[in-house]
C-alpha cells in the first residue's frame, strides 16, 4: 500500500525553504501582463478547421478497423508534400515542413510498417523522403519503449510531428492511473521544442470514450481529439471532433473505398442519405425474415415465445450482454415489427405473424 501523502509535512518543509528559491521557482510559472510567449501554430487541419497543435498533443481514437491508420497516413504524407488536395487525402492536411516526421508502431509486424511506410511515400509522390522516419518496436519491452520515446525526441529535437500508433504499450495497463499521468506528463515536457504528437488509443467496447485511465488522460491534456467509426454492414467509415480546444468543431463527415478509384473518398451527402436509406430497408427486411423463422412452425405465440424468438434467431441481439439488456433489445424489436405491420396481436394477447 503507497504511504499517504502527508500536506502538512509538504507546506511545513515549504516555509522553511528560503525565500530567494521559492520566488524563484513561482517566477517560473507566473503569467501575466508582460509574459512573453509564442502565439499558438496549427500543424493539422481537418475540413479546414484547425485541429492539431504545435507543442500539443492530438488523440485520435476508435474501435479496431475503424480507419484510424487511413488518417495517419494522410496526417503523415501531408506533412512531406508542399500542395495538397484534400479531396484526395480524406479532407486531412498537415502543414509542410522540411524537418522530420517520425512513426513509431507498437502493434503491427514489420512487414506491415514497410507496407505503411510505402504507402505514405506513394501518398506524397517521394520516392525516399529524407525527413520520414518510421519505427517499429512491437518486440520491445514497457521499459524499452520507455527508453526509446527519450531517444527519439534527442535524435529528432527537431520534428515537426510524431505519431504514436498506439501509446498504451508505454503502460502495463490502461486503468494504471499513475504511470498514465506520468506518460503524459513526459510527453508534454518532451513536446516544448514544438513538436505535434498524435496519439492513437482504441476505445473501450461500449464506444462511449477512450480506454482506461489512460484515454482519460489524454482527454484532459490534449488540444484536439478526433474519433473514427465503421458501419461494418454499410462498409462506411465515420471521422467526427470530439475536442477542439482553440477552435469550433468540425462537422462529422463519411468515407468508403471505391474500386474506381482504387482508394477510401468523401462521401457526398446525398450519397449518405441513400445509404441510410437503403440500410433501413435491409434491417427491415433482416426483422421480417426474424418474424418468418420464429412463425415457421407455430401460427400463433405468446409474448413470452416472441421474445424467446428474437433472442434466438435476431443477430443484432448481442448474445454477450446481460440478459435483461437481451430481452429489453428483443421487446424493442417486437415493437418495431408490429409498427411495421410483420406481427399482428390478438385480444387474448397472443401474436401471429402478418404472411
Amino acid at each position: 500500500m503507497s504511504k499517504k501523502l502527508n500536506i502538512s509535512a509538504v507546506l511545513s518543509n515549504n516555509d522553511t525553504a528560503p525565500e530567494t528559491a521559492k520566488k524563484s521557482i513561482l517566477k517560473n510559472y507566473l503569467i501575466n501582463k508582460h509574459t512573453e510567449m509564442k502565439p499558438l501554430q496549427p500543424s493539422i487541419f481537418i475540413d479546414d478547421t484547425w485541429i492539431g497543435t504545435e507543442g500539443e498533443i492530438l488523440m485520435i481514437s476508435g474501435e479496431k478497423k475503424a480507419g484510424k491508420s487511413n488518417a495517419l497516413v494522410y496526417m503523415l504524407a501531408t506533412a512531406l508534400m508542399k500542395e495538397v488536395d484534400t479531396n484526395q487525402t480524406l479532407l486531412i492536411r498537415t502543414t509542410h515542413t522540411t524537418k522530420d516526421v517520425v512513426y513509431i508502431d507498437t502493434e503491427q509486424a514489420r512487414q506491415q510498417t514497410k507496407r505503411f511506410y510505402e504507402r505514405i511515400c506513394k501518398i506524397a509522390e517521394i520516392e525516399e523522403p529524407k525527413n520520414l522516419f518510421t519505427y517499429n518496436i512491437r518486440k520491445m519491452e514497457m521499459e524499452e519503449r520507455l527508453n526509446f520515446l527519450q531517444d527519439v525526441f534527442l535524435e529528432h529535437s527537431n520534428a515537426h510531428l510524431i505519431v504514436i500508433d498506439g501509446i498504451t504499450d508505454f503502460i502495463d495497463s490502461v486503468n494504471n492511473e499513475e504511470q498514465s499521468k506520468k506518460i503524459i506528463e513526459k510527453v508534454l515536457k518532451l513536446l516544448e521544442n514544438g513538436t505535434t504528437m498524435a496519439m492513437v488509443i482504441h476505445e473501450g467496447k461500449d464506444g462511449n470514450g477512450a480506454r482506461g485511465h489512460i484515454g482519460q488522460e489524454i482527454e484532459r491534456k490534449c488540444s484536439g481529439a478526433i474519433s473514427l467509426s465503421k458501419d461494418r454492414a454499410k462498409g462506411v467509415h465515420q471521422v467526427r471532433c470530439k475536442l477542439n480546444r482553440y477552435t469550433s468543431d468540425f462537422e462529422p463527415y463519411f468515407f468508403q473505398w471505391d474500386k474506381d478509384l482504387e482508394g477510401f473518398r468523401v462521401l457526398f451527402d446525398n450519397e449518405v442519405k441513400a445509404l441510410e436509406t437503403k440500410s433501413e430497408e435491409t434491417k427491415n427486411a433482416e426483422l421480417h425474415e426474424v418474424c418468418k423463422q420464429m412463425f415457421a412452425t407455430s401460427i400463433e405465440l405468446t409474448k413470452e415465445n416472441v421474445i424467446t424468438g428474437f433472442l434466438n434467431y435476431d443477430k443484432t441481439i448481442d448474445k454477450n450482454s446481460k440478459i435483461d439488456s437481451q430481452k429489453k433489445k428483443a421487446r424493442e424489436r417486437l415493437k418495431k415489427s408490429l409498427e411495421l405491420g410483420f406481427l399482428n396481436e390478438l385480444e387474448n394477447k397472443n401474436f401471429t405473424i402478418v404472411r
